[in-house]
């Protein structure tokens, strides 16, 4: 009897193994092999005319941004100097009013730049969005022609093989049908 369990335990055992190797070859038989190309999203963006054209107008808008900041702290800095050297021919009453009026000027400005802030980022997130989306189709394209499976950015990898590299190929092709994107601050928070 115990010859005969040894016996079954051994052709359940076998038949068991064969399943699972067969079963790993099926699964590994239908799984395509990756086969990568890589792209340095980042460097794309920064050097396509897209890209450099955003990167333009942001620079534009902050430093009017920064050109009406500067003339706005100028104008506080100075009704503050008046504010002080009139502090002891003006009331006390006076004074504190036209004080807490200096400081609500003071707490508006920051809450402006904060708003300006914002609004840049939102442009910027916009321009960005629209240059992804133009990079898409193209990224796709690409990836078929090299025969990839799959595209990784540049920056996921530690080291790669001479010609795995298409970000050239993606720059040229995004600079083809993309050479400007309008940066817009956001309207309803315009100011």
């Amino acid at each position: 009897m115990k010859h005969v369990n040894k016996i079954l335990f051994s052709a359940v055992m076998a038949m068991v193994m064969t399943a699972v190797f067969t079963t790993k070859a099926v699964v590994a038989q239908s799984v395509p092999q990756a086969t990568i190309a890589i792209v340095d999203i980042r460097k794309v963006g920064s050097e396509s005319a897209a890209g450099q054209d955003i990167q333009r107008q942001v620079r534009e808008i902050r430093e009017s941004f920064e050109a009406q900041l500067l003339e706005t702290q100028k104008s506080l800095q100075k009704e503050q100097e008046e504010l002080k050297s009139q502090r002891a021919v003006m009331p006390q009453a006076t004074y504190e009013t036209k004080a807490k009026e200096f400081q609500a000027k003071v707490v508006n400005l920051e809450r402006s730049v904060q708003a300006r802030r914002n609004q840049i980022e939102q442009a910027v997130r916009a321009a960005d969005a629209e240059l992804q989306r133009a990079l898409k189709p193209i990224l796709q394209d690409v990836m078929q022609e090299a025969g990839a499976t799959m595209i990784m950015d540049k920056s996921m990898v530690i080291e790669h093989a001479d010609g795995l590299d298409v970000s050239v190929k993606v720059r040229q092709r995004l600079d083809a049908v993309l050479k400007n994107v309008k940066v817009q601050l956001p309207v309803a928070a315009a100011q």
